[in-house]
């Protein structure tokens, strides 16, 4: 099922970990015992998958983005058009149709590289044709704590956020333990009132959300072939696929290191960036880390995989 978010005032970035902390807060307020019960759901094989969120535009039809991938062919020579490789590497998301002309090996990254005047980019998205009135914009808040008797300023800081104007944000999610899909629904409004992000005592990260069980762009989004898969979540691989990767994957490797409810610093932890490609050879990757040091804590990190075909002899 997709998920559409619509953003009200600033929101922050949702990946696949901050939309599935988030829900696990959430529902652990309400009961107690959600934490324990889920990770016994997710001892040999995930009860759901979760991905980031991307931007969609709705005008007359939805068009969905998705994340930017890097599929070069063997002879790639970006050289040929440094300014255009410069503003492509800026870019964040793709829409739809290019992101499946990609996955079904009917395009390259070169091949946009060097035909990038024939599409536009907004808002770090690239598409076929332009789009009019929408923007994403990064927004940084001032913000006071007021003293509660005398009305003084106590402390000044800033947030940062992004705000969206005619676009809005949508998440997959792909059930495997039935049980699982009234409890993400329930999850998702609880959120609506509380807020997505660290930022929810000011106001910041509400939406109103929308659920779409069976879309057209899911099925065929879902229903490719392949010989490896992207993902369109954060990963965090085990030590058997980390040993699987070879040298026709493509990947960003990132780092995080949070500090949980109790302010304890958690242990840091490595993880793919969403659009990485790797090998296909099985249904699920990743896993959810330990990354407690005093108190127990978990990291979201399953791939949410996209099937794709790759010419091993062209890369």
């Amino acid at each position: 099922m997709i998920i559409y978010l619509e953003p009200k005032g600033m929101f922050p970035n949702l990946h696949s970990d901050t939309i599935f902390g988030a829900l696990c807060s959430v529902l652990s307020e309400f009961y107690p015992e959600f934490i324990e019960d889920l990770m016994n759901d997710f001892v040999e094989t995930p009860a759901f998958l979760i991905s980031s969120a991307y931007p969609y535009i709705d005008q007359d039809v939805k068009k969905h983005f998705l994340p930017k991938i890097e599929k070069f062919s063997k002879n790639s020579d970006t050289t040929k058009h440094m300014d255009s490789y410069k503003k492509y590497k800026k870019i964040k998301y793709i829409d739809e149709d290019i992101f499946l002309d990609i996955i079904q090996n009917k395009l390259s990254s070169d091949e946009i590289i060097n035909h990038l005047n024939e599409y536009t980019i907004q808002s770090k998205m690239l598409i076929k044709e332009e789009i009019k009135d929408i923007t994403v914009k990064s927004t940084i808040k001032h913000n006071n704590i007021i003293h509660r008797i005398n009305n003084s300023s106590l402390n000044v800081y800033y947030t940062e956020g992004l705000q969206y104007r005619n676009i809005g944000l949508y998440f997959i999610v792909k059930i495997f333990n039935e049980k699982y899909e009234k409890i993400i629904k329930t999850g998702l409004k609880l959120l609506q009132d509380r807020g997505f992000g660290a930022n929810i005592s000011t106001g910041q990260g509400q939406f109103t959300y929308t659920i779409d069980e069976n879309s057209e762009f899911e099925n065929l989004l879902l229903n490719n072939h392949g010989n490896y898969y992207l993902t369109l979540s954060r990963y965090i691989p085990t030590i058997e696929e980390t040993n699987r990767i070879d040298e026709y994957s493509t990947y960003a490797l990132k780092s995080k290191r949070g500090i949980n409810s109790n302010g304890e610093l958690k242990k840091k932890i490595n993880f793919f960036e969403e659009g990485s490609i790797f090998p296909a050879y099985q249904q699920y990757y990743g896993k959810i880390a330990n990354v407690g040091t005093k108190t127990p804590a978990i990291e979201y990190g399953y791939a949410f995989p996209i099937k794709m075909e790759v010419e091993l002899n062209e890369i």
